[in-house]
């Protein structure tokens, strides 16, 4: 209890912007009161952004992938992770709200958002005091460059592991019995999200070493997450099928550990613009130079401390330190440090590792002052690139998953049932099963009548949802040759026929792509392709609609034939 009191009383010594210890109460309340502020605006930004989006990528795995709410359904991992809450959270919301609207888990999702920045400003306020610890998490409630995370509902698995985390380390400052027990059920409450837990368990490792009390008597501490983990990876996680993590990357961990750091100072400054997976960012230099700058500073301020560290330093540095090796060990085309999604813990342990570096500095009022127009000019760049990036990406996929699923359910009772649907990167579910679970829990597609509205592009994403649907396609067993003539494709013009089965011929010498449209622009969606010489079978389903097929040929040819009905 030493430690922790020593802390409050430091940290009430910088408090506030005149470094005295009178100040009137209104003073003291209102960085509070501006972190208040700051939050509220950041959720309704959050929210605004995301107001009349779907369900989209990640999230459709829990919703249409997982029926039922066995053990299997919940344990399960996702892309490698236990999420065991957030797969509890998404179902329940099916089950309460249905699926026709995303907006109870971006309410959600939001408020976890303030629950981690709440936690991070405790944790830094302690170290720095109020209006440094304000400055800091309000840079993090408008992280541009974290937009995936801040946008993403389902990202929950990323905030809310990171608040467990942190707040496990606050929970080990109380350096007493209680704040151990807080700190064991913390970290399994952040296993039960995701591994992004696994640094903070490191660090309370840490912690559990370096603290004098009995470690025989802490053991809990780190021992039952790990022991939780070693189960849960046993009964569950052994399926989870190949992993990006790999040994080969040792050697270019510092690399990736460097790139990590500097994209983070990038973010952290509003600098970063675009999602980090352009080949070289323009700005990524600045961030850089700002951690070769920070690295130096650190080395120095740790020289001035001299010797031992402080405790909390070295678990919040080790914590650092395991999420840069497992970035760089995890490092793969899909996993590059400067990509969004890994902006937020970048940033979160840059500042409180600052934070602590700063403790025993008496932070002068011009400090702080041009401290916060520095994060005013960070948020406003970090606020642009959010508000571009919500309606480049979320937007779009939004209107993607909206249009296609409303194809899928024009099938009707022609949806299939043998042949599965890739919905998202991971939910895969056949078009008839997608359609009762729409029935049951409510449709997250578009009314008919809003299919008038629709430019060429989402109707090209609707009928690919059509062809998905009802399955139409190639096969290898064409029909006779009908008594009636056979048709032939002109160059530009598709071919107009009525549902049914038909017989397609190819005379050329090289293979010939299919390509279908219904309701959108011709050619439409590549269906398959019919061998040299050659001839296959070609179904176009009815559906709920009483348009007919558009059949285009790659290349057309003379020598190509469609016969049937």
């Amino acid at each position: 209890m030493i430690y922790i009191a020593e802390m409050e009383q430091a940290s009430a010594s910088r408090g506030g912007l005149g470094g005295t210890d009178s100040h009137s109460e209104w003073t003291e309340r209102l960085p509070l009161a501006l972190l208040a502020i700051a939050m509220v605006c950041s959720a309704w930004l959050v929210l605004s952004l995301n107001s009349g989006l779907t369900f989209i990528n990640d999230e459709w795995d829990p919703l249409l992938s997982r029926p039922g709410w066995g053990l299997d359904q919940i344990f399960a991992p996702f892309n490698g992770h236990p999420t065991m809450i957030p797969m509890v959270i998404y179902k329940g919301v099916q089950e309460i709200f249905g699926m026709d609207s995303a907006r109870p888990v971006q309410i959600i999702h939001a408020a976890l958002l303030l629950v981690m920045n709440g936690v991070l400003f405790v944790y830094l306020r302690r170290r720095v005091g109020d209006w440094a610890a304000l400055i800091g998490t309000v840079m993090i409630l408008f992280l541009g460059a974290a937009f995936e995370v801040l946008l993403f509902s389902f990202t929950i698995n990323f905030t809310g592991a990171l608040a467990a985390g942190i707040g496990a380390l606050l929970a080990l400052d109380r350096n007493d019995r209680n704040g151990d027990i807080a700190a064991a059920a913390l970290l399994l409450l952040g296993l039960c999200i995701s591994l992004v837990v696994l640094p903070f368990i490191a660090a309370a490792a840490v912690e559990w070493y370096l603290n004098p009390r009995s470690r025989r008597q802490r053991w809990f501490v780190t021992g039952l997450p790990i022991l939780f983990l070693a189960l849960w990876w046993l009964i569950w996680g052994r399926e989870a099928g190949t992993s990006s993590f790999s040994l080969s990357n040792f050697l270019t961990t510092p690399g990736t550990a460097f790139e990590a750091l500097g994209s983070g100072f990038t973010s952290l400054f509003g600098l970063a613009t675009g999602d980090g997976s352009e080949p070289e960012q323009p700005n990524l230099i600045w961030g850089k130079v700002m951690a070769i700058g920070a690295l130096a500073l650190a080395w120095w301020r740790t020289k001035k401390m001299g010797k031992p560290l402080p405790r909390d330093l070295l678990v919040v540095g080790s914590a650092f330190l395991t999420y840069l090796v497992l970035l760089g060990l995890g490092e793969d085309p899909s996993r590059q440090p400067t990509f969004s999604r890994f902006q937020l813990p970048t940033a979160i342990f840059i500042l409180m590792t600052a934070s602590i570096l700063l403790r025993d500095i008496r932070l002068k009022v011009s400090w702080l002052i041009a401290a916060a127009l520095v994060a005013a000019l960070s948020i406003q760049g970090g606020v642009r690139l959010m508000e571009r990036e919500a309606k480049g990406q979320w937007t779009i996929a939004s209107q993607y998953f909206r249009t296609y699923l409303t194809g899928i359910e024009l099938a009707g009772p022609d949806a299939v049932r043998n042949q599965a649907a890739r919905i998202g990167p991971w939910a895969t579910i056949s078009p008839a099963s997608y359609i009762e679970i729409s029935n049951r829990y409510g449709s997250p597609a578009l009314d008919y009548s809003e299919i008038v509205g629709l430019d060429g592009r989402e109707l090209f994403w609707l009928d690919t949802g059509i062809v998905t649907g009802t399955g139409a396609g190639l096969d290898a067993e064409p029909p006779d040759r009908p008594a009636s003539a056979c048709r032939r494709p002109k160059p530009g013009k598709a071919l107009s026929v009525a549902p049914g089965r038909f017989r397609v011929e190819n005379g050329t010498s090289g293979e010939v792509t299919v390509l279908v449209a219904r309701l959108g622009p011709s050619p439409g969606t590549a269906i398959g392709a019919v061998l040299p010489e050659s001839a296959a079978g070609m179904s176009l389903p009815a559906g709920e609609l009483d348009e007919p097929w558009r059949v285009s040929f790659e290349p057309a040819s003379r020598q190509v034939r469609l016969c049937g009905p």
